[in-house]
């Protein structure tokens, strides 16, 4: 069934809406309504019938804007924090190098080091995203009142964020570990 709003203005010039269900495959719908309103309210003045959808998505609208917005905005955020992160640990491997020429020459294998360079990215994501979702839970709570209902802690979407944080760290830092380990233990310590 589909549902229709009738616009009815009162005295004060605030209109009231009425809904009205509709059976599925029911034709000219609006123009049945507008004579049932007729016969039931001669005196009202009705200003327009129209889809309940039509309604509901012109009052959504906005917040459909504010979300594509924010979201566009998390993405460019999330964008720039890999590229930072893959130049810090780009900067940390290349000072670092001929400490990994040295294990690789002791006998360390080229997946210890990539280990290693991923533990040490891991635990630096992870003591910033325990940050950002401690200053995330405080800001949930301190908007608290301007929102209409629901937790202040969405605890799912904390997860995913979190959860999506690290999985771009990890792809940030790979390529820095990988380049770790191709460096030949000679070549870097002759450099040096």
């Amino acid at each position: 069934s589909r549902v229709l709003f009738v616009s009815v203005p009162d005295s004060t010039r605030d209109p009231h809406a009425f809904p009205f269900r509709v059976a599925p495959g029911a034709k000219d719908v609006q123009i049945h309504v507008s004579n049932a309103l007729i016969g039931m309210l001669p005196a009202a003045s009705f200003t327009r019938v129209v889809p309940w959808t039509d309604t509901y998505d012109k009052q959504l609208s906005e917040e459909r804007f504010l979300t594509l917005v924010f979201t566009l905005l998390g993405v460019a955020s999330l964008a720039l924090g890999a590229a930072g992160l893959f130049s810090v640990v780009s900067y940390l491997g290349a000072q670092r190098m001929r400490e990994f020429a040295v294990r690789v020459a002791l006998g360390a294998t080229r997946r210890n080091v990539v280990k290693l360079v991923l533990g040490e990215a891991f635990v630096m994501a992870l003591g910033g995203t325990a940050i950002g979702a401690g200053l995330g839970m405080k800001a949930g709570f301190m908007i608290w009142d301007k929102r209409y209902g629901g937790d202040p802690v969405d605890a799912t979407s904390l997860v995913a964020a979190e959860a999506t944080l690290l999985v771009v760290t990890m792809a940030a830092c790979a390529v820095p570990a990988l380049r770790a380990t191709r460096a030949n233990p000679v070549d870097v310590m002759r450099a040096v």
